[in-house]
C-alpha cells in the first residue's frame, strides 16, 4: 500500500486530528500530552478549569479568545488539576494528626496505590493531592482527575487508556461522587496494577465505612484520615490571602461555635468572604469585623427609600449597582452614558463647581477600594437596588438595555467587568420575564466584531440556568445549530455554551447540537464543534450516540448526490479508530448494533468515495475478525469488494522486518479468504491467493 492509502482520507472540509491533536481519544496513547486540549482555528492559549464545581457563568473570555481586530478564536479547555493550583493548595494545607505524607508516597512506589478513607468534609481530597504532589514539586505536573466514566448501561467504569510513567492519578469513590467502590472493584485492581507497572502514582478516596468494598489488594493500603483542626486551616487560608490579624487561640466565640461543625470547604469559603469583606472595607477594620461579615447569612438588605434620592444621585446608584467592582473612572463614564441614554436634562452647574465624584459616591454609600474599584459598603445592596430600579421604571427597560449595549462596546472595561455587567442585566431582564431581549442581544453582541462574544455566551448561560427559560434556550440552540450559514462569531459562541454549560446538565442534547454545528460552512465553527465532540465522546454512552448519528446520516443521506458529506466522513474517521471499536466490543454493549451502524455507515461512504475502501482496510487489517467482517459487509453494500481484495493481497510493509512482514501477510490473507467466502469461492489456501512465486494473483479491481 502506498503512504496515501494509509493516511486520513482527504476532503474539502475538516481538520487533521491525527496524533497528539486528535479530538477523539482512541483508547491508546495520550490526548494532546495528557490533556484534552485540541487545536482548532486561530491562535491558542491554554485555559484551566478545575472541574471541582460547575463553571462560573462569566468564564468564557479565555475560551472565546479575541485577536487585536476583535475576531473570535475558539480555545479548548483542559480537564486536569493543574500544577499552579497544587502550589496554592500546598500553601493552605494543614496535615491531620497521624497523617504521614512521605510514608504514603513510599507505599505508592511499592504497590502502585494508596487509599484514603475519611468522613465527608474532612479534607481528604486536599490530602490526596498533597500525596501526589510532593513539597517543592507541586508545579512539575498536573493531576488527572477524570478516570471515572459512565458506561453504556449507565454504570461507572474506569478509563482503560495506557498510562505514562510518572502520571499522577486521583479516583474519587466517596458517596458525594456518586460512585461506589464496589461498582468498579475489578477495574480498580487493574488500574492499580497498571499504575504500578508504569511507575504512575494513584490515590483512591473512599468514605469511612466503605473500605470493605475495595479489592483485596487495596484493603491493606487504606490510610484512615482524621479531621484537621479547622481553626488552623482557617489561619492558613487567611494567611494565603494576606488577611492579617487572625490567631486561633484568640478566636471569638462566634468563630469557635462555627468551627465545631465546619467542613474544610466551608472554611475555604469563609476565608474567601473575609478577604472580600476586607477589600470592600478599603482594608480598614479588624479581623473580627471581616470574619463577622463573612459569617453573616448574606441576604441582601432592602434598599433605602429612593424617593429621597433624585436626578444624578439616582443615576449613580443605578450605574453602581450594575458596574459594582469596576474601576471608579469607568463608573464615571458609565454614569454620564446612562444620563445621556435616558435623556436626563443637562445640569447647568459648571463642572468645577459640582461636588467631586468620589464625594457623590460617598453620599450614596459607595466606597473606592482595591485597585480603585467601587463597592457598596453594605453587601447585597447592589442587587437590591437593581431590582428596585427595574420595578420602579418599567418604561425605561429598553433604555437600560441600550445603555448596557454602550458599555459592552467600551473596550476599556475588562472582560470580567463586562461579564458581571452582562450577568446582572440578564438576571433583571429574566426577572421581568423578557427573555427575547436576551436572545436578541446575544446574537447582536456576538457579531459586533466579536468584541462582546464572551458576554453573549454569558447571556445564554444565565438563561440556561433559569428554571423558567432553560428549556426555551435549549430549543433556541437547537434551531440555530441547524443553520449552516451561521456567522463564525455567533457559531463559536454556541459551541462554547453547549460545551461548557449544556454538556454539564444535558450532555446528550449538547452532543446533538455540536454535531449540527460541526456541519457549519464556517470552518472555525465546524472545527471547534468537532473538537468538543471529541471530548464528549470520551464517555462511552455519548461515543455510541455520536457513532450511531454519524452512521445513520451517512446511510440516509448518502444516496443523495448533492449532499455534502464531508462532516460525517471526518467524524467517522475520528470515531472509527480500531482500538476504540475493539474496546466497545469487549465492553457491556450490544456489539451487533455497533457492527450494523458501522456496516451501513461505511457502506454508504464507500459508495460515494470508492478509494476509502482501501484506506479503511489499511487502518483495520490485523485488528480482529469482527472488524474484518464489518469491512467485508460494507464493501458488499458499496460494491467495492475487488478493492478490498486487492488491499488484502498487498498488505505488507516492505520496510518492516521479515517477521513483521510475515505477520502482515497472514493478516492480509485472512481478509482475502473472507472476501472469497462472501463471493462463494470457498476458503482457499493462502497459496491460491498468490501466484506460484508468492506474487499477488491478478484480479480485476474497480476502485
Amino acid at each position: 500500500m502506498t503512504t496515501q492509502e494509509t493516511e486520513r482520507p482527504q476532503g474539502e472540509a475538516g481538520m487533521s486530528v491525527n496524533g497528539e491533536h486528535a479530538t477523539t481519544h482512541a483508547g491508546t496513547g495520550d490526548v494532546n500530552r495528557d490533556s484534552t486540549v485540541n487545536r482548532v482555528a486561530g491562535d491558542w492559549h491554554s485555559q484551566t478549569n478545575y472541574y471541582f464545581s460547575r463553571p462560573d457563568v462569566g468564564s468564557y473570555s479565555a475560551r472565546l479568545s479575541l485577536d487585536a481586530e476583535g475576531r473570535v478564536h475558539y480555545v479548548k479547555e483542559r480537564r486536569v488539576v493543574p500544577g499552579d493550583r497544587l502550589v496554592t493548595l500546598r500553601r493552605r494545607f494543614v496535615a491531620p494528626d497521624g497523617f504521614e505524607e512521605e510514608r504514603c508516597r513510599t507505599d505508592i512506589a511499592r504497590h502502585g496505590a494508596v487509599v484514603l478513607s475519611a468522613s465527608p468534609g474532612d479534607g481528604a481530597r486536599s490530602a490526596a493531592l498533597m500525596i501526589l504532589a510532593p513539597r517543592n514539586a507541586e508545579s512539575d505536573q498536573d493531576v488527572r482527575d477524570d478516570l471515572v466514566e459512565t458506561g453504556a448501561d449507565g454504570r461507572p467504569v474506569l478509563g482503560a487508556e495506557p498510562l505514562k510513567g510518572g502520571e499522577r492519578l486521583l479516583v474519587d469513590l466517596t458517596r458525594e461522587s456518586g460512585v461506589s467502590p464496589a461498582s468498579v472493584c475489578d477495574e480498580l485492581e487493574g488500574l492499580r496494577v497498571r499504575a504500578h507497572r508504569s511507575a504512575a502514582s494513584l490515590v483512591v478516596l473512599v468514605e469511612r465505612g466503605d473500605e470493605e468494598r475495595l479489592p483485596e489488594s487495596l484493603k491493606d493500603r487504606v490510610v484512615p484520615l482524621n479531621r484537621p483542626d479547622p481553626l488552623a486551616v482557617l489561619d492558613r487560608h487567611l494567611d494565603s490571602r494576606d488577611v492579617p490579624g487572625f490567631f486561633p487561640d484568640r478566636a471569638t466565640e462566634n468563630v469557635l461555635d462555627w468551627a465545631v461543625t465546619a467542613s474544610m470547604s466551608e472554611v475555604e469559603r469563609v476565608a474567601r468572604r473575609a478577604s472580600t469583606a476586607r477589600k470592600e472595607a478599603a482594608y480598614e477594620g479588624t479581623i473580627d469585623d471581616w470574619l463577622g461579615k463573612a459569617l453573616e447569612p448574606g441576604e441582601p438588605p432592602p434598599p433605602e427609600n429612593l424617593e429621597h434620592t433624585k436626578g444624578r444621585a439616582r443615576a449613580i446608584l443605578l450605574a453602581s449597582s450594575l458596574m459594582e467592582g469596576a474601576p471608579v473612572e469607568h463608573l464615571a463614564v458609565g454614569v454620564e452614558s446612562l444620563l445621556s441614554q435616558i435623556s436626563f436634562p443637562e445640569d447647568d452647574t459648571p463642572l468645577l463647581n459640582r461636588p467631586g465624584f468620589q464625594e457623590e459616591l460617598r453620599l450614596g454609600g459607595i466606597v473606592v477600594g482595591s485597585e480603585r474599584r467601587v463597592r457598596f459598603s453594605r453587601p447585597g445592596r447592589g442587587r437590591a437596588l437593581r431590582s428596585a430600579f427595574w420595578d420602579a421604571h418599567p418604561q425605561l427597560h429598553g433604555a437600560f438595555g441600550e445603555w448596557v449595549d454602550t458599555l459592552m462596546a467600551d473596550g476599556s472595561l475588562t472582560p470580567s467587568d463586562r461579564d458581571r455587567l452582562a450577568e446582572r442585566w440578564a438576571e433583571q431582564t429574566l426577572r421581568i420575564a423578557d427573555p427575547g431581549a436576551l436572545l436578541l442581544r446575544a446574537e447582536r453582541w456576538a457579531t459586533r466584531k466579536g468584541r462582546s462574544a464572551p458576554q453573549a455566551a454569558v447571556l445564554l448561560t444565565t438563561m440556561l440556568r433559569d428554571d423558567r427559560y432553560g428549556r426555551d434556550v435549549r430549543q433556541f440552540l437547537y434551531t440555530k445549530a441547524q443553520n449552516a450559514t451561521l456567522s463564525s462569531e455567533f457559531g463559536q459562541v454556541l459551541v462554547a455554551v453547549c460545551a461548557q454549560e449544556l454538556a454539564e446538565t444535558h450532555p446528550g442534547q449538547a452532543l446533538i447540537r455540536l454535531h449540527m454545528l460541526a456541519g457549519s460552512r464556517e470552518g472555525a465553527v465546524a472545527d471547534a464543534a468537532r473538537a468538543e465532540l471529541g471530548t464528549l465522546a470520551m464517555k462511552a454512552p455519548l461515543y455510541l450516540q455520536l457513532l450511531r448519528r454519524v452512521c445513520e446520516r451517512l446511510r440516509d443521506h448518502g444516496p443523495r448526490p448533492d449532499w455534502q458529506h464531508d462532516t460525517e466522513r471526518e467524524l467517522l474517521w475520528d470515531l472509527a479508530d480500531p482500538d476504540r471499536i475493539a474496546g466497545v466490543q469487549r465492553g457491556r454493549h450490544d456489539t451487533s448494533e455497533v457492527r450494523r451502524w458501522l456496516t451501513e455507515g461505511l457502506g454508504a461512504l464507500f459508495r460515494r468515495e470508492r478509494a476509502l475502501t482501501k484506506t479503511y482496510a489499511a487502518r483495520w487489517i490485523g485488528f480482529g475478525r469482527q472488524l474484518m467482517e464489518i469491512l467485508v459487509n460494507a464493501s458488499v453494500l458499496a460494491g467495492t469488494l475487488p478493492s478490498l481484495y486487492t488491499a488484502g493481497l498487498r498488505w505488507r510493509d516492505e520496510t518492516a522486518t521479515s517477521e513483521e512482514r510475515e505477520r502482515r501477510r497472514a493478516d492480509g490473507e485472512h481478509l482475502v479468504r473472507m472476501v472469497d467466502e462472501v463471493e462463494g469461492l470457498g476458503s482457499r489456501t493462502p497459496a491460491m491467493a498468490h501466484g506460484p512465486n508468492g506474487a499477488a494473483a491478478p484480479r480485476k479491481e474497480d476502485g
